[in-house]
């Protein structure tokens, strides 16, 4: 039997092509992300690693640096920025490394002051319970001295969020193909007849579906650790973690190479955690799409959980219990983090195992239980099915049907009505946050929208006059927090010099927010994921009950059919689309409280190559690649369910292919 199960698997073209497709799709990224300019560090690996290797063998490594990032800032050639950035990058990695001893100082000082301060005055608090207990985790680090060496390759082996994603669609590939393919092809309902066999099958697939999956999670880490010791290297395996860059408050007593093994072993641990979850919401889910639709909300509470709630808050536990916690694993050796257990502070680690260990306990046992449970009562579910497929309803024509049958009976109109709902409620309850500058800046915008005229240039002048002044000036009362706007008085002067005196000037800060390509690649990420899941059964169904051959009875009943069926898919994509752009727009426009949609983009920096095209008319171009990459997910869907009678297969392929042409706009062309 466990024989049959992995032939099948190795036989089944599409799932296997997409499961080595996601081992070629995570080595060529993790490969590209070691080799790319890093927007935080302002540098790239390369740049940092070979600082590393040319201060190797001088003995005070902060003076050299100090001087080398003199030299880089006196020189007149502008193309050292990228040297000078990883200079100072490592600057600080290694001052922070051989001050560890007042760093731990540090600790201390900060635990008595939290101690003594009247805002922790109530003993029973967990502030103040903590503030006691996290000196005492770091005392055992007292004299142990840290390595001075390159983290690049570890940092970059051990945090890819693509590495976990591609895992996270392993584990969903197995699973839904020992579960959810046999449901729609109707061997689960064989399964009653055999002795044992709802048990007994049930305990073997599980635990293919686990080992599968604990494989591929370590298969896939291998290969980072692979590119990146060929890359960067490790260093010294025996140097304390805390010798990492970022893993310096890590309160573990470990070395780099103990902690490349407990990472591993967490994460087996955490896909676990997350094959018995995916796997009980499979059997539990009547059919595919209820199935994806549970695990797309799961993700969204989870998410909702992990990013609002703060650590300390005494709902932290729903922070920290979480599946977006779990996989993040080295987090959790990072810093010794507490969870607010009842007011008592437990380490993050304890109460997270733990609590993962009853999770995926509880999902397997209730898998197990509810396989055979499962496979008796599918026979009955095939029955009723095939005598509603059988009734004949008359009295309307054939738009109306196709239209019943994509919204209701497909459930396309249940997913598109829950995401609705959903993504008002998200959108229209975001709050739009301004920092000091960007509220300077719209002081500014208040006496400078508009077109310019003699009178805006007279203003900018007069300001610019008067912060030179302020500048200039010996007195330090009040000079700092008067100075405070020149960074957006700068922007506004920059933005005034670029656009000229005949030019328009626009809230630069609004418009870039609501011309960010980050988010648009997002909602169209979002708009492919809503039309897998609320169409991906339209054309497959078709085939599997056989309508395709009525069709050809009817004069022209093909035709007729699928022109209907084409025009409510293209019109439900485009009324999304619309939903989905516009409520981005109206929510922009009144949080950012922006003006002069009929005025030329040329006007906003970086679009200033697009002629005298009007804001709007640049706002209605996007929502069309909106459309069509929307018509062209449906096209996916059309094309896949001619190659397989498998619904299961359609949503997976097709969901492939909308996420890798994802990925291409989220991780290739940004």
């Amino acid at each position: 039997m466990w024989k049959y199960e992995w032939k099948k698997l190795l036989g089944n073209k599409a799932i296997l092509s997409m499961i080595i497709g996601c081992f070629l799709l995570n080595g060529f990224l993790v490969f590209r992300q070691g080799t790319q300019y890093d927007e935080e560090k302002r540098s790239s690996p390369d740049n940092i690693h070979r600082i590393y290797e040319e201060m190797d063998s001088i003995e005070n490594k902060q003076e050299w640096l100090q001087k080398e990032i003199e030299k880089e800032e006196n020189a007149e050639d502008m193309g050292n920025y990228a040297r000078r950035s990883a200079l100072i990058y490592v600057l600080e990695s290694v001052e922070e490394v051989e001050n560890y001893d007042g760093y731990l100082e540090n600790i201390k000082i900060q635990a008595k002051r939290i101690s003594r301060s009247a805002l922790f005055s109530d003993t029973d608090s967990f502030s103040k319970r903590n503030a006691s207990q996290i000196p005492k985790k770091y005392d055992k680090f007292e004299g142990m001295t840290l390595e001075v060496a390159d983290s690049q390759g570890a940092l970059l082996a051990t945090q890819s969020e693509m590495t976990d994603v591609l895992f996270v669609v392993l584990a969903v590939l197995l699973t839904y193909f020992f579960i959810s393919m046999e449901r729609e092809e109707g061997t689960l309902a064989f399964v009653r007849c055999t002795k044992n066999g709802g048990r007994e099958l049930g305990v073997r697939k599980i635990a293919i579906i686990l080992a599968g999956s604990l494989v591929g999670m370590l298969l896939l880490y291998v290969q980072n650790f692979i590119i990146m010791a060929n890359l960067y290297g490790f260093g010294n395996l025996g140097r304390p973690v805390q010798s990492v860059n970022g893993f310096i408050g890590s309160a573990w007593k470990i070395n780099l190479g103990q902690y490349f093994l407990l990472f591993l072993c967490g994460k087996l641990f955490v896909a676990c955690v997350f094959v018995g979850v995916i796997t009980w919401i499979c059997l539990k889910g009547k059919n595919i799409l209820r199935t994806s639709v549970v695990l797309v909300l799961l993700v969204g509470v989870e998410w909702v959980f992990y990013a609002k709630i703060p650590s300390n808050s005494w709902l932290g536990i729903l922070k920290w219990c979480n599946l977006f916690s779990f996989i993040r694993t080295e987090n959790f050796f990072q810093t010794y983090e507490t969870v607010n257990l009842f007011s008592y502070p437990v380490s993050s680690v304890i109460v997270c195992s733990i609590a993962g260990g009853i999770l995926f306990i509880i999902c397997i046992v209730q898998s197990i239980l509810c396989y055979e449970k499962v496979s008796r009562g599918e026979y009955a579910q095939k029955k009723e099915k095939k005598k509603r497929e059988g009734r004949q309803t008359k009295g309307h024509g054939i738009f109306f049907y196709e239209f019943r049958k994509v919204m209701w009976i497909n459930g396309a109109g249940v997913v598109l009505l829950l995401f609705t709902i959903g993504y008002f409620m998200t959108v229209s309850g975001e709050k739009i946050y301004f920092s000091q500058d960007e509220l300077y800046y719209k002081h500014y915008l208040k006496e400078l929208e508009g077109e310019m005229t003699a009178e805006k240039t007279e203003f900018i002048q007069k300001e610019d006059e008067r912060i030179k002044k302020l500048e200039e000036s010996e007195e330090s009362f009040d000079k700092e927090r008067m100075l405070q706007c020149k960074p957006a008085f700068d922007q506004v002067k920059m933005q005034a010099e670029r656009i000229g005196e005949k030019g328009v000037f626009l809230n630069e800060i609004g418009f870039n927010y609501l011309f960010d390509k980050t988010t648009f690649i997002g909602r169209t990420g979002l708009l492919l994921l809503i039309i897998m899941l609320a169409f991906f059964q339209t054309f497959v169904m078709e085939q599997i009950a056989g309508m395709d051959t009525v069709w050809n009875t009817i004069p022209e009943g093909r035709k007729k059919i699928q022109r209907r069926k084409w025009v409510i898919l293209i019109v439900s994509v485009l009324l999304l689309s619309v939903f989905i752009e516009g409520m981005f727009i109206v929510h922009g426009v009144k949080g950012q409280q922006l003006s002069g949609l009929s005025e030329q983009i040329k006007y906003i920096s970086a679009f200033e190559g697009f002629g005298n095209m009007p804001i709007a008319v640049y706002l209605f171009l996007r929502w069309g690649f909106e459309c069509l990459a929307g018509i062209g997910g449906l096209i996916v869907i059309a094309g896949v369910s001619k190659k397989v009678k498998n619904t299961a297969t359609v949503l997976l392929v097709s969901g492939g292919i909308a996420g890798l042409f994802y990925l291409c706009m989220r991780f290739i062309i940004i």
